[in-house]
């Protein structure tokens, strides 16, 4: 994590502060840059100061977990006299009503994780209401007068692409233009799952790995991080192992090529009986290897636009 003293200028002006203390910035990758001014930012003339996130990851940002403090106050000693608590003047714009019962969360900002009351608490989690969208900033307050940038333990950056299964019909193509819980992100205390669905492993009908036939099916294996099973993405994919009936379907069809030849996909959802892999069966192409070419031709696998890795396979 790097860390840079400038100006910030991100957060309102709070009581004696006119701009923020920290400046986080999550980046590609989830990369993580700080800058610090240690004049400003403490709103109080005591132990509270403002801070304010930048997400120029390429993705929503929907959650980040921090730890830091001065010492003798943890970030997350939260008391009763928040920037957005109303006693400060000027009051900034979106505190009324105070967005959440310590008045320390600024707009669109909410915490968890946490505990109140001065017993060095210096971890907590930074929730964005609705993600917080790339290329944009919102601001809270934190406890102590720290002037040492918190660290960033995790950050929760949505997923390339999320998709849902159902036991039904594979239907067209669906995707929600707004994420209630963060795709891609399980709860903090779980972790974070991968970036992305990766196809590893191809088999054909009878069994044999990595072989496939021309004009006959193919099975693909994969992740299926970034699946759910519910429209509200209340459950991750990942943790369910489904039963043999009813069958499991994407509510969209994946896009797979073999030799650069489109794949007809005969089925995309849930392998039954494995928990969290993703199944895709293909009709391998007539045409995937040239006669005068050698064997191998690559299967690619996409959803949505985005790919989801790539296996080679032997087309005899």
């Amino acid at each position: 994590m790097a860390s840079l003293v400038a100006q910030i200028r991100e957060c309102p002006q709070v009581g004696t502060a006119t701009g923020c203390r920290f400046l986080i910035t999550i980046g590609p990758a989830q990369s993580v840059a700080v800058l610090v001014d240690p004049d400003n930012g403490l709103y109080d003339e005591s132990d509270d100061i403002l801070v304010a996130v930048r997400n120029v990851s390429g993705a929503p940002l929907f959650f980040l977990t921090l730890s830091g403090g001065d010492g003798e106050l943890g970030l997350f000693d939260l008391d009763e006299d928040g920037a957005c608590s109303g006693k400060f003047k000027p009051t900034p714009p979106g505190c009324t009503p105070r967005p959440d019962l310590t008045g320390y969360a600024g707009p669109g900002v909410s915490f968890s994780s946490f505990r109140t009351r001065r017993i060095l608490n210096d971890t907590g989690t930074v929730k964005f209401t609705g993600g917080l969208a790339n290329g944009t900033t919102r601001w809270f307050s934190l406890e102590s007068n720290a002037k040492t940038p918190p660290e960033v333990d995790f950050a929760c950056v949505a997923h390339p692409f999320h998709g849902h299964v159902s036991s039904g019909t594979a239907g067209a193509a669906h995707r929600h233009s707004h994420h209630p819980q963060a795709p891609g992100c399980r709860d903090h205390e779980m972790g974070p799952v991968p970036a992305a669905s990766q196809f590893v492993a191809a088999r054909s009908p009878g069994g044999i790995l990595n072989h496939a036939a021309p004009g006959r099916p193919l099975e693909l294996f994969g992740s299926a991080a970034g699946l759910y099973l519910e429209e509200a993405d209340y459950r991750s994919a990942l943790d369910f192992t489904p039963p043999p009936a009813p069958l499991y379907l994407t509510t969209g069809l994946p896009q797979v090529s073999i030799g650069g030849r489109p794949a007809p996909v005969l089925f995309s959802g849930l392998a039954p009986g494995l928990r969290g892999i993703w199944q895709i069966n293909v009709l391998v192409p007539p045409d995937s290897v040239p006669a005068d070419a050698p064997p191998d031709a690559t299967v690619a696998v996409s959803y949505q636009g985005f790919s989801l890795g790539a296996v080679t396979v032997k087309v005899d």
